[in-house]
């Protein structure tokens, strides 16, 4: 599983879990919610700590709390390392 599936599978299992919509979670966190569609569609592929630090307090969670999940045990690291240019 990379980080984009893993944190946007936390993302609706919280959401479900507190009976959120997308449009409610977007405004408890104060963000556009077309960035909050993007991240649970996963369409953005690398969600910034701000945005999920917000969205963890908004749901009365600290940003640990938000990544103690089974989802996060077997990131794929390979697809985290940035391919470096051959010199």
């Amino acid at each position: 599983m990379t980080m984009q599936e893993a944190i946007r599978q936390r993302l609706i299992d919280l959401m479900q879990e507190n009976g959120l919509s997308v449009s409610e979670l977007a405004r408890r966190a104060g963000l556009p919610q077309s960035t909050l569609n993007g991240i649970s569609k996963g369409n953005v592929k690398n969600p910034t700590v701000q945005s999920i630090y917000l969205l963890a307090k908004a749901m009365d969670l600290t940003i640990d709390q938000f990544f103690v999940s089974r989802y996060f045990e077997n990131i794929d690291i390979e697809s985290l390392k940035r391919k470096q240019p051959l010199d």
